[in-house]
């Protein structure tokens, strides 16, 4: 299925919550700020809206290597599975990031996909709204 360690971490950490995104790190107090919100827990690229995982993966358009990884993955995708690829057309965007799951085409090119999305995610500190920060 996944041969890659990092890509098969990487998959099985963004299905697990274990995962950088802000959804998921905002949610808990810490020593230096409060907990944020959900609706405050905005992508860190884009500030239009919740970094989440279907953001991440299938919406930001906030950095130009985000639409890259995407327009390579959707290409290959497109090539390797054709009937998943068309479920990306019909499907919500978290439809298909489950649906691509089961593909055994396609898996792996999925879990490399997820690797570089929280990759670039990784390499970005993330956004936080001044009014959760707790002064010193």
């Amino acid at each position: 299925m996944v041969a890659v360690p990092a890509h098969r971490k990487a998959m099985t950490g963004l299905l697990l919550g274990d995962h950088n995104l802000s959804v998921e790190r905002l949610r808990y107090a810490t020593r230096y700020r409060h907990a944020v919100p959900r609706e405050h827990r905005l992508c860190r690229f884009c500030w239009a809206a919740i970094e989440d995982e279907v953001h991440a993966l299938f919406n930001c358009t906030g950095t130009p290597r985000l639409t890259e990884f995407r327009s390579q993955f959707l290409e290959a995708l497109k090539s390797i599975d054709s009937g998943t690829w068309d479920s990306y057309m019909k499907l919500s965007n978290y439809n298909f990031m489950l649906k691509i799951l089961p593909s055994r085409k396609a898996v792996a090119l999925y879990a490399k996909y997820i690797y570089q999305v929280l990759s670039v995610f990784d390499e970005t500190p993330r956004y936080l709204p001044v009014a959760f920060r707790i002064p010193n």
